[in-house]
């Protein structure tokens, strides 16, 4: 199987050498590294370009003549790979040496696998490792068969650690722009395919301030800063119906049965929240008791965080 790296960059010169020096140090080189610049305007695409000539393998650059946001650049650079797996890549993370052959050997010894994911070790701006990785911080246990009822309450799935099957890219793309992309991936690819995951952390993810996505520490401050108001279950409700609307296009190929209903199910309990938060605050009460009674909170969110918050926000 032949293999393709994609990678989106945006104002990515300080990271940059960094991730390019671990892709050429892999014990499984790429096939191609395809890179979509999101119109950066800072000369990132051209660091590329300079070191496209000391890397052993060929380096495709395409500067996007507007700025798009990540997800679309994802999209559009999927769309230009042609590898049979793709990898998917940050600018600023670095990559362990056995990363590609480790996820290859997934896909080969697990044919029926779209996609593959590892953990992260988690970094700060200067590459010092913090003490923890990814799915710890999450509190995430990965279990041996990923479904997409384990993607309910939060996205478990970090772009710049998977890999997906180059022939599911017509039912993952377009992506859907309220999505980030990692997470619409990790969705619609546990409905139609296997998804293995790879308990060994295969990247350093780095943690900065400058970060477009993807920032734990950034999640937690949105989260505490109580940003979770009715326009937000809104927004879920309608990502979520998006997903349902996709895999109604594709239910012959579905693998999951029940993924179709368990995500109907999802944007049932957030246009629920979105009322609860629209109403008097005493007026919660005998909704969201029964939600929990009913398993919705441990089932589509945090559980307990999200039954108080509920309540009191």
């Amino acid at each position: 199987m032949t293999t393709s790296v994609a990678l989106c960059t945006f104002r990515g010169r300080q990271y940059l050498p960094a991730l390019l020096e671990s892709l050429a140090a892999q014990t499984r080189r790429p096939g191609e590294v395809v890179v979509c610049d999101d119109a950066s305007g800072d000369g990132t695409a051209d660091l590329v370009r300079q070191f496209a000539p000391t890397l052993p393998f060929p380096v495709y650059v395409h500067v996007q003549p507007t700025r798009l946001g990540s997800t679309a650049n994802f999209d559009a650079c999927l769309g230009l790979c042609t590898g049979d797996v793709i990898f998917l890549a940050d600018q600023d993370d670095v990559w362990h040496p056995d990363k590609i052959e480790r996820v290859m050997r997934e896909f080969e010894q697990h044919p029926h696998a779209g996609l593959v994911a590892s953990d992260c070790e988690l970094i700060d701006e200067s590459g010092t490792p913090l003490g923890r990785r990814q799915w710890q911080t999450l509190g995430f246990r990965p279990p041996a068969d990923l479904r997409v009822r384990h993607l309910l309450p939060f996205n478990v799935v970090t772009g710049a650690a998977a890999a997906v099957r180059r022939e599911l890219l017509d039912v993952i793309r377009p992506i859907q722009p309220g999505w980030v992309h990692d997470a619409w991936a990790a969705v619609i690819v546990a409905a139609v395919s296997e998804v293995r995951l790879i308990t060994d952390p295969l990247i350093d993810y780095r943690l900065h301030a400058g970060q477009q996505i993807g920032s734990v520490e950034s999640s937690e401050r949105i989260r505490r800063a109580g940003k979770r108001d009715a326009a937000y279950f809104a927004a879920v409700a309608e990502r979520f119906t998006e997903a349902v609307e996709r895999l109604e296009a594709f239910r012959s190929r579905m693998v999951d049965s029940e993924a179709i209903e368990l995500l109907r199910g999802k944007v049932a309990f957030a246009r629920s929240q979105q009322r609860m938060r629209e109403g008097r605050r005493w007026r919660r009460v005998t909704p969201a008791v029964r939600h929990l009674l009913r398993g919705d909170y441990h089932r589509h969110t945090r559980g307990w965080r999200a039954f108080a918050a509920d309540l009191l926000l």
